[in-house]
């Protein structure tokens, strides 16, 4: 679905470079779905990778990135994150950084820009300690905030309130949630910054390359280190297994793809990496609690038809 379009009014989750707020119909395309009081959400894609994409860029609100598509690595200074659909990212104003696209530019997502009053009153409470926050934050435990998100983007939103409801618990996860590279009561993860750029590396070529039928040992060969060590060193500075997030990333493209308007559901399950219609099935349910049939009736607006066909797997499955 294209998002081609002028916006309504400023998109003032898209961020400034130089003088100037970056301008839709340039290198992005992006539309403000959502312009409440709270928090304003822009739908955006990343269009072609030219200098304008590339140069150094600042926010001018405290902006919640959301990658719904694609994959693409933020540079502050020396510190380099890589930004996929498992990752929330906070930017505070002012703060500047630069966008790279290290396997290519087709990205697509959200950015949530929260008014001034909000982020004051929700900072006050545990501040973000670097210029930016990132956070993994697999799809499936936001299905209800994801799927708000893509029915606004459809055009199917639901009420303002519930939307803007969903914004403001998307961002107190991300200010509650460890950093990455950081454990539990804000201690290092790692003090080691190659531990943390390995597993960023990890990340990027996961989201390169999901869709394929991955295997540690080759991955870890790529990357220069064991898999017992890729495993491990994963696992700390993501809070996540490397097959876990994988997973997530083949979630996370099987719902952009069912609102998109896919059908067959079979070739879907294959294009995202799942053995079969069946693997598919059972993933979405247990991460998302729809089967992905479900997830298609919800993002067309149609939660009873939805309902019917969650009653009825249940009931193929034995269950009440």
């Amino acid at each position: 679905m294209s998002l081609a379009g002028s916006v309504s009014t400023e998109a003032r989750g898209l961020p400034e470079v130089g003088e100037r707020r970056l301008q839709p119909g340039g290198c992005v395309e992006a539309r403000v779905v959502h312009d409440g009081e709270s928090v304003q959400v822009t739908a955006w894609r990343c269009l072609r990778d030219d200098e304008e994409l590339r140069a150094e860029r600042r926010q001018t609100h405290h902006v919640l990135t959301l990658l719904r598509t694609g994959t693409c690595a933020i540079e502050q200074g020396r510190r380099r994150t890589a930004l996929d659909p498992c990752t929330a990212l906070l930017h505070r104003p002012g703060a500047t950084y630069r966008t790279h696209h290290p396997h290519g530019h087709g990205d697509a997502g959200w950015s949530l820009a929260f008014s001034e009053s909000v982020a004051d009153e929700l900072l006050r409470h545990g501040p973000a300690p670097r210029p930016s926050r990132a956070i993994t934050i697999a799809p499936s435990a936001l299905a209800p905030q994801v799927l708000a998100l893509q029915r606004a983007r459809l055009g199917r939103p639901d009420d303002p309130l519930s939307l803007e409801e969903a914004s403001l618990d998307l961002l107190r996860r991300v200010l509650a949630a460890p950093e990455r590279g950081r454990a539990e009561g804000g201690r290092a993860g790692s003090a080691r910054p190659s531990r943390r750029r390995l597993a960023e590396r990890a990340a990027e070529l996961a989201g390169a390359r999901f869709r394929e039928r991955l295997r540690l040992g080759e991955v870890a060969a790529e990357l220069g280190c064991s898999p017992c060590h890729l495993a491990r060193v994963f696992g700390e500075e993501r809070g996540t297994g490397f097959a876990a997030h994988v997973r997530e990333l083949r979630l996370g493209f099987v719902i952009d793809a069912l609102a998109e308007g896919r059908e067959g559901l079979s070739e879907l399950a294959l294009e995202a990496g799942f053995s079969s219609h069946a693997h598919l099935s059972e993933a979405c349910a247990r991460a998302t609690g729809w089967p992905p049939s479900g997830v298609r009736e919800i993002l067309g607006g149609r939660p009873e038809r939805a309902s019917k066909i969650l009653k009825a797997r249940k009931r193929c499955a034995g269950g009440r």
